[in-house]
């Protein structure tokens, strides 16, 4: 009975030497891979370990034609910075510990029936809030109210999806149309 079966001829040999010479000082197991010209195969396999939690990223550009709408922008941000952070539990100046900051709710909708244009977003943590003022240049309003703003916003859903999460997406969320999976032939 054959052991060892395949196309490996007088490359067997080699093929030993170079596994042998991994255990070496460094430097030897590459001198016998250059001088036989084989590599031994490390056989990687990736394993299942965990699913990562999903991270979603909106930059919204914002520009005030009056300063009502300069003051309006400016509330967003403030509303979005506070948001962001926990509220601290402790007694006068000594902190113990945080209150989560609160979760948000996250829906893309396309027109007026609030159609669904992407996958389910479950509920997030804001993690960042990025404001930059004045994108297009140093100029500003009359008033001195800035021209525009870029805010962008960072979120990380508070657990990781799964199967059940997907499946409830296509039949209560997205709701597909005119989707077939079935083959005719």
């Amino acid at each position: 009975m054959t052991l060892v079966r395949g196309n490996l001829g007088g490359e067997f040999g080699a093929l030993i030497a170079t596994r042998m010479a991994q255990a070496a000082p460094a430097g030897v197991g590459a001198g016998v891979q250059q001088a036989t010209r084989i590599a031994t195969n490390p056989n990687t396999r990736s394993l299942f370990r965990n699913v990562n939690q999903r991270r979603f990223t909106f930059t919204f550009q914002m520009i005030p034609e009056s300063r009502e709408e300069a003051e309006q922008i400016e509330k967003i941000i403030a509303f979005f910075r506070e948001e962001l952070y926990p509220e601290e539990i402790g007694v006068g100046q000594l902190g113990l510990g945080y209150r989560f900051p609160n979760m948000m709710e996250i829906n893309v909708t396309y027109s007026k029936e609030w159609q669904n244009i992407i996958t389910k977003i479950l509920p997030c943590y804001l993690n960042d809030v990025s404001v930059q003022y004045n994108t297009q240049g140093m100029s500003f309003h009359k008033d001195g109210k800035f021209t525009d703003v870029s805010m962008t916003l960072n979120f990380t859903e508070y657990r990781p999806m799964n199967k059940d999460d997907v499946k409830y997406e296509y039949e209560h969320w997205l709701k597909p149309t005119n989707i077939n999976f079935t083959s005719d032939e």
